[in-house]
Protein backbone atom coordinates (compact mmCIF):
# COMPACT_ATOMS: atom_id res chain seq x y z
CA UNK A 1 0.00 0.00 0.00
CA UNK A 2 1.43 3.90 -0.83
CA UNK A 3 0.84 6.27 1.48
CA UNK A 4 -2.62 7.82 -0.02
CA UNK A 5 -4.10 4.06 0.34
CA UNK A 6 -2.69 3.68 3.66
CA UNK A 7 -4.44 7.51 4.26
CA UNK A 8 -7.45 6.54 2.92
CA UNK A 9 -8.00 3.20 4.98
CA UNK A 10 -7.22 4.56 8.15
CA UNK A 11 -9.47 7.82 7.09
CA UNK A 12 -12.28 5.26 6.30
CA UNK A 13 -12.29 3.61 9.76
CA UNK A 14 -11.82 6.68 12.04
CA UNK A 15 -14.26 9.42 10.39
CA UNK A 16 -17.02 7.43 9.11
CA UNK A 17 -19.69 6.99 11.29
CA UNK A 18 -21.28 4.36 10.08
CA UNK A 19 -21.07 0.61 8.76
CA UNK A 20 -23.26 -2.84 7.37
CA UNK A 21 -23.42 -5.02 10.09
CA UNK A 22 -22.95 -8.55 8.72
CA UNK A 23 -24.64 -11.51 10.55
CA UNK A 24 -25.93 -14.76 10.60
CA UNK A 25 -29.85 -15.50 11.54
CA UNK A 26 -31.21 -18.47 11.66
CA UNK A 27 -28.89 -20.21 8.53
CA UNK A 28 -29.47 -16.71 6.80
CA UNK A 29 -27.35 -13.81 6.09
CA UNK A 30 -28.49 -10.58 7.15
CA UNK A 31 -27.28 -6.93 7.14
CA UNK A 32 -28.22 -3.94 9.33
CA UNK A 33 -26.94 -0.70 9.92
CA UNK A 34 -25.09 0.74 12.66
CA UNK A 35 -23.17 3.44 14.25
CA UNK A 36 -19.38 2.63 15.11
CA UNK A 37 -16.13 3.71 16.62
CA UNK A 38 -12.98 2.02 15.53
CA UNK A 39 -10.39 1.15 18.12
CA UNK A 40 -7.14 1.56 16.41
CA UNK A 41 -5.01 -0.25 19.11
CA UNK A 42 -7.67 -2.82 19.54
CA UNK A 43 -8.10 -3.59 15.67
CA UNK A 44 -11.74 -3.40 16.70
CA UNK A 45 -14.72 -1.48 16.42
CA UNK A 46 -17.18 -0.94 19.64
CA UNK A 47 -21.19 -0.95 18.76
CA UNK A 48 -23.99 -0.10 20.93
CA UNK A 49 -27.32 -2.40 19.52
CA UNK A 50 -30.71 -2.91 20.82
CA UNK A 51 -32.17 -6.61 21.15
CA UNK A 52 -34.95 -5.53 19.27
CA UNK A 53 -33.04 -4.60 16.22
CA UNK A 54 -33.53 -7.53 13.68
CA UNK A 55 -29.75 -8.24 13.38
CA UNK A 56 -29.75 -8.61 17.36
CA UNK A 57 -30.66 -12.23 16.67
CA UNK A 58 -27.01 -12.87 14.96
CA UNK A 59 -24.93 -10.94 17.46
CA UNK A 60 -24.24 -12.64 20.26
CA UNK A 61 -20.57 -13.34 22.13
CA UNK A 62 -18.37 -14.93 19.78
CA UNK A 63 -20.92 -14.96 16.99
CA UNK A 64 -19.04 -14.60 13.50
CA UNK A 65 -19.90 -11.29 12.21
CA UNK A 66 -18.43 -8.37 9.52
CA UNK A 67 -18.37 -4.95 8.76
CA UNK A 68 -18.48 -3.17 5.85
CA UNK A 69 -17.53 0.63 6.18
CA UNK A 70 -17.83 2.65 3.04
CA UNK A 71 -16.52 6.13 1.71
CA UNK A 72 -19.84 8.61 1.90
CA UNK A 73 -18.06 11.57 0.69
CA UNK A 74 -16.62 12.73 -2.53
CA UNK A 75 -17.12 9.52 -4.04
CA UNK A 76 -16.86 10.19 -8.19
CA UNK A 77 -17.24 6.53 -9.39
CA UNK A 78 -19.99 4.40 -7.95
CA UNK A 79 -18.06 1.05 -9.73
CA UNK A 80 -14.85 1.90 -7.49
CA UNK A 81 -16.25 3.13 -3.88
CA UNK A 82 -13.33 3.10 -1.13
CA UNK A 83 -14.22 0.56 1.62
CA UNK A 84 -13.28 -1.68 4.25
CA UNK A 85 -14.72 -5.13 5.24
CA UNK A 86 -13.97 -5.99 8.56
CA UNK A 87 -13.81 -9.84 9.04
CA UNK A 88 -14.13 -10.85 12.57
CA UNK A 89 -16.21 -11.87 15.88
CA UNK A 90 -18.78 -10.03 17.88
CA UNK A 91 -17.37 -9.83 21.64
CA UNK A 92 -19.89 -8.64 24.43
CA UNK A 93 -18.82 -5.87 26.80
CA UNK A 94 -20.52 -6.56 30.24
CA UNK A 95 -20.95 -3.25 31.76
CA UNK A 96 -18.39 -4.40 34.61
CA UNK A 97 -15.95 -5.25 32.47
CA UNK A 98 -12.47 -3.36 33.01
CA UNK A 99 -13.33 -1.67 29.41
CA UNK A 100 -16.53 -1.15 29.47
CA UNK A 101 -16.05 2.63 30.51
CA UNK A 102 -13.48 3.32 28.69
CA UNK A 103 -15.84 2.10 25.42
CA UNK A 104 -19.25 3.80 26.72
CA UNK A 105 -16.95 6.82 26.76
CA UNK A 106 -15.43 6.62 23.33
CA UNK A 107 -18.79 5.88 21.84
CA UNK A 108 -20.40 8.71 23.63
CA UNK A 109 -18.22 11.49 22.74
CA UNK A 110 -18.82 10.33 18.91
CA UNK A 111 -22.61 9.72 19.63
CA UNK A 112 -23.79 12.31 22.59
CA UNK A 113 -27.65 11.59 21.78
CA UNK A 114 -26.50 7.71 22.34
CA UNK A 115 -26.74 8.81 26.51
CA UNK A 116 -30.18 7.80 26.58
CA UNK A 117 -29.52 4.57 25.12
CA UNK A 118 -27.19 3.64 28.02
CA UNK A 119 -29.80 3.93 30.27
CA UNK A 120 -32.28 1.47 28.25
CA UNK A 121 -32.03 -2.43 29.22
CA UNK A 122 -32.36 -4.01 26.07
CA UNK A 123 -29.36 -2.44 24.72
CA UNK A 124 -25.80 -4.07 24.76
CA UNK A 125 -22.07 -3.04 23.93
CA UNK A 126 -20.19 -5.34 21.76
CA UNK A 127 -16.95 -5.23 19.89
CA UNK A 128 -16.18 -6.45 16.44
CA UNK A 129 -12.37 -7.68 16.94
CA UNK A 130 -11.39 -7.91 13.26
CA UNK A 131 -9.46 -11.31 12.55
CA UNK A 132 -8.93 -9.55 8.68
CA UNK A 133 -9.53 -6.92 6.99
CA UNK A 134 -10.48 -6.43 3.12
CA UNK A 135 -9.32 -3.11 1.53
CA UNK A 136 -10.90 -2.45 -1.96
CA UNK A 137 -9.97 1.13 -2.90
CA UNK A 138 -10.72 1.19 -6.84
CA UNK A 139 -9.64 -0.93 -9.67
CA UNK A 140 -6.87 -3.16 -9.11
CA UNK A 141 -5.96 -1.84 -5.45
CA UNK A 142 -7.68 -4.24 -2.98
CA UNK A 143 -5.74 -5.90 -0.18
CA UNK A 144 -6.27 -8.23 2.71
CA UNK A 145 -4.79 -6.96 5.98
CA UNK A 146 -4.05 -9.20 8.64
CA UNK A 147 -5.22 -8.22 12.37
CA UNK A 148 -1.13 -7.56 12.82
CA UNK A 149 -1.14 -5.30 9.43
CA UNK A 150 -4.68 -3.41 10.69
CA UNK A 151 -3.07 -1.97 13.85
CA UNK A 152 0.20 -1.01 12.38
CA UNK A 153 -1.68 0.78 10.41
CA UNK A 154 -2.26 3.29 13.21
CA UNK A 155 0.82 3.61 14.28
CA UNK A 156 2.93 6.53 13.92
Amino acid sequence: MNPEDLSTTRRLLLEEQTAALGVVMEERPYVGLVPYVWIPARGAAVIHTSTLAQHSAGLYDGAAVSLLVRATQGVRDHLQVPRVTILGAADLVLPESDLYPQYKERYLARFPKATITFSLKDFSLFTVQASEARVVLGFGKAFTLSLPALQILFEE
